[in-house]
């Protein structure tokens, strides 16, 4: 069975490296760096540690500092697959509800100017609706949920027999290609664009998703 790295890693500085006790200022340093994690952009999390590193990498031997940049970035790695694999249950369990319940919208149509007003007063923001009938996925309406610790705009799709949700939600993360995961039978695919986060969650193949994403990412603003 192959071994994890991270925890080979962790091994060998244990076997080969001299053991050195970090000054208790610095101890206190990287704990209150590791406070500071709870803010949302992954990338801000990233370069606070690059700047924490370089500011006191000349105080530590190297052996310490290897240490600390094992222990931080193994943190880092955690909290932000712990926030992915959260997001990734919320919306797939949110999709299910809605399907076991037969309760896939709150407003029925396939007219983007029917659809989007009616979230008005609804959310805080506007999002952005468009019918694909013609390129396979029907618009078939749009309902409230709750996901990501806020109500937010799901649109609903028709691919053949199967439905699609698209939740969609403001972020201030920059711009972000179209990634993909899969939970029991679920597959999702998620992206950034225009200061919106996207989720489209579904049991169709994944090249169906990558498709109404590409599609959504071009008519993007209008």
């Amino acid at each position: 069975m192959q071994s994890d790295p991270e925890s080979e890693f962790s091994r060998l500085m244990r076997e080969k490296v001299d053991q050195h006790r970090a000054p208790d200022q610095l101890r206190r340093r990287i704990i209150a760096s590791l406070e500071q994690q709870r803010q949302p952009a992954s990338m801000s999390r990233m370069h606070r540690l690059a700047q924490y590193l370089n500011a006191h990498w000349r105080a530590l031997s190297t052996a310490a500092a290897c240490g600390v940049a094992a222990t931080l970035l193994g943190t880092q790695f955690l909290i932000i697959s712990a926030g992915d694999d959260n997001l990734m249950q919320q919306v797939t369990s949110s999709h299910t509800r809605a399907l076991m319940a037969h309760h896939l919208t709150d407003v029925v149509s396939s007219d983007q100017h029917t659809v989007k007003p009616w979230f008005a007063g609804k959310i805080d923001y506007s999002p952005r609706v468009r019918d694909y009938a013609t390129e396979g996925f029907e618009l078939a309406g749009g309902r409230l949920d709750y996901v990501n610790d806020r109500v937010v705009a799901a649109l609903v799709y028709k691919r053949r027999l199967h439905v699609i949700d698209v939740y969609s939600w403001p972020t201030v993360e920059s711009n972000s290609s179209v990634s993909k995961r899969t939970r029991h039978g679920i597959n999702l695919v998620e992206w950034i664009d225009g200061g919106m986060k996207y989720c489209a969650v579904s049991d169709i193949e994944f090249g169906e998703l990558n498709e109404l994403a590409r599609l959504m990412r071009i008519h993007q603003g209008e």
